[in-house]
């Protein structure tokens, strides 16, 4: 896919990055896990870094979340720490 043809209906390209991610994973959640999949949460964590987009509860209790960030260009040290920071929070909550 060509990401600079990216259309995201008028929002900026991060949100629209993280509504398609969550629709991917919420897909993939309900296709592998089937009636294992109890819940499915988008959170909407705006003005602040929640560490996660969405998440999915297993009827065993696991939880299985995603996190998408949106770099048009190449990663370097700010974004790849950006990274580690939703990661580290995540795993926090």
């Amino acid at each position: 896919m060509n990401w600079t043809k990216f259309i995201t209906y008028g929002d900026s390209p991060q949100n629209a990055f993280e509504t398609l991610c969550n629709q991917l994973f919420e897909r993939y959640l309900r296709r592998k896990y089937k009636t294992d999949l109890v819940k499915f949460r988008v959170i909407n964590g705006a003005g602040g870094d929640g560490g996660i987009e969405a998440y999915g509860q297993l009827s065993s209790g696991d939880i299985i979340a995603v996190q998408a960030k949106w770099f048009q260009q190449s990663l370097n040290g700010s974004e790849i720490n950006q990274i580690r920071k939703s990661i580290q929070t995540a795993k926090k909550k």
